[in-house]
């Protein structure tokens, strides 16, 4: 793994100056234009087991795409152009079961329906992949959440899923030895 070092503490100047190029072996630091050589990492894995070898016989990908682009509301957003670009990358990566929702598709029931349906079909070493691309808020007992939209597009107090809600129904779902 290779990882740039931090700048050496100049401040930022008012007009900061921006790398003109970058190399292999380093690149400018945006903050002061101070060249700054990459270095080798060493890292540790300290896991409990290793990794699977993947193999699609004996692995399954799963993951669900949530994307939400609030047309209907005061505050649209443009997330779907986001999540198509993962769902394509997804594809290309080998994901076999992918199940996206976009929009109006995006009801409180039917992402907690997706994925009760994704995690029931996870087993031992599968993966699930929960990609959510739209507002965050927080709740009225102060937890976050997703804003998700109702069947017209709208959002409310009661399309919000509550992230200790979606970590009940993944983690109910799911088998011990899924990966999440």
């Amino acid at each position: 793994l290779v990882g740039n070092p931090p700048c050496r503490g100049r401040r930022r100047r008012r007009t900061a100056r921006r790398p003109v190029h970058a190399s292999a072996a380093g690149v400018a630091c945006g903050m002061c234009a101070e060249r700054v050589d990459n270095q080798q990492v060493n890292g540790q894995a300290n896991y409990k087991r290793a990794a699977p070898i993947f193999h699609s016989e004996d692995h399954k990908m799963y993951m669900l795409i949530v994307a939400l682009d609030y047309k209907e509301t005061g505050r649209p957003m443009t997330c779907s152009t986001a999540a198509r670009n993962v769902e394509e990358l997804a594809r290309q990566c080998g994901v076999q079961w992918l199940t996206p929702l976009y929009n109006e598709e995006c009801t409180r029931d039917a992402v907690l329906q997706a994925v009760k349906n994704k995690t029931a079909k996870c087993g031992p070493d599968d993966f699930f992949i929960f990609y959510f691309a739209g507002h965050g808020a927080e709740a009225a007992d102060g937890s976050q959440a997703c804003v998700l939209v109702d069947r017209r597009g709208q959002v409310s107090a009661s399309t919000l899923l509550k992230g200790h809600e979606l970590a009940s129904a993944v983690l109910d779902g799911c088998d011990e030895g899924t990966r999440l």
